[in-house]
């Protein structure tokens, strides 16, 4: 039985622990990603300075504005209208129907 020189065990060792990294690794993206896509990780307890500097995932669009002009025509804007009564509308980000606008003879 032939010995391999050193060097040749050092690269054997070193593919070893390549491959056993990459497999650590992507264990740990699919477990986050299993966990995070059935929202069991909103329910982990983060200290608030954590909380503070995540990003914010929004569940929800930003609001929409639903309010009738004088001639009693609907209009939809991404700003609230001045010295009207407006209606805020927010949908969920994943909606793939939004809603229709109401009857206007209503």
């Amino acid at each position: 039985m032939t010995q391999l020189p050193i060097a040749a065990n050092r690269q054997a060792g070193r593919i070893i622990l390549w491959l056993l990294g990459a497999i650590v690794g992507i264990a740990a993206i699919a477990g986050y990603w299993y966990l995070d896509t059935r929202g069991y990780l909103d329910e982990v307890p983060l200290p608030e300075f954590v909380k503070d500097n995540l990003p914010k995932d929004q569940k929800t669009t930003k609001p929409l504005y639903r309010w009738r002009d004088d001639q009693g025509q609907v209009h939809v804007s991404d700003q609230p209208p001045q010295n009207r009564p407006y209606e805020a509308v927010v949908y969920p980000k994943d909606a793939n129907v939004i809603p229709s606008l109401p009857d206007p003879d209503k």
